[in-house]
């Protein structure tokens, strides 16, 4: 079959298999186990830029570089290969079944690859929302909202709250403000963040019914 094509569709059946097999392999790795996501700009993840400390012109700043980060996903490895394969069955569409010629067949290509370029960036970015927001979590977040005991903190010792923060139900190592032991299932109000999953607490006046 390969020895009736010409230059041109030989080209794009190489660019459609090898695209295929790449862009598949990528996602592959994403779903089992959540590798793939470099890009080609060195690796960096500004998108968890630490913003604790900072001023409200510090934030900005920090906007804008995220910003930057999320258009160098235009140029990712998974958009490049996606570009790749539909570059590849784009030309090969137009080339062997609408007999558009070479020269046609390639402009096609590129622009239907084009598109799954940046199809494809929106979504892998899309997606790496999604799946990050928890590790955006300050704990910093938590300091004057109300939490649950759930496993007894003893005195002078450490125990464990639940809260929730941003719809997500977290769990917490904490320590009584003034020493004291807190009963497991009593409601407590985070007054101090010491570590990043560690925080100090304080009896509420009315505790939840034992």
């Amino acid at each position: 079959m390969l020895s009736n094509l010409t230059s041109v569709e030989y080209a794009f059946w190489m660019c459609a298999l090898a695209g295929t097999l790449f862009f598949v392999l990528r996602v592959m790795l994403i779903v089992v186990g959540g590798f793939g996501g470099d890009d080609l700009s060195g690796g960096h993840d500004m998108g968890h830029v630490d913003t604790s400390g900072m001023d409200a012109h510090d934030m900005t700043d920090s906007s804008s570089v995220h910003d930057s980060d999320v258009a160098f996903k235009l140029l990712s490895l998974n958009s490049i290969s996606a570009f790749i394969m539909m570059f590849g069955w784009a030309g090969l569409a137009a080339a062997k079944q609408h007999q558009l010629g070479a020269a046609l067949s390639t402009l096609v290509a590129f622009a239907a690859g084009f598109v799954m370029m940046v199809l494809t960036s929106y979504l892998f970015v899309l997606a790496r929302k999604f799946t990050t927001e928890g590790a955006d979590f300050r704990i910093e977040k938590v300091i004057g909202k109300t939490a649950k005991v759930y496993m007894r903190v003893p005195e002078n010792g450490r125990g464990k709250v639940h809260i929730t923060v941003d719809n997500q139900l977290r769990e917490l190592d904490a320590e009584a403000e003034d020493g004291k032991t807190i009963d497991s299932f009593s409601s407590v109000t985070i007054t101090e963040a010491v570590g990043p999953s560690l925080v100090k607490v304080r009896p509420l006046a009315n505790k939840a019914p034992q």
